[in-house]
């Protein structure tokens, strides 16, 4: 997590509040391995499908 708000060039507890936040309005908990696997493929299929597009809508 500290990595990750370093990235986004936020603070570790700002980036604790927006999971928090993301996770109440999806109605999920991202620390579900499953979870985490179908959000990444979701990102990751457009581009083995060839259309790169689809992310920038």
């Amino acid at each position: 997590m500290t990595k990750t708000a370093q990235y986004f060039r936020i603070h570790r507890n700002s980036m604790k509040y927006r999971i928090k936040k993301i996770e109440k309005i999806m109605v999920v908990s991202l620390a579900d391995s499953e979870i985490k696997f179908s959000l990444m493929m979701l990102f990751k299929l457009p581009t083995y499908l060839g259309d790169e597009n689809l992310l920038k809508a």
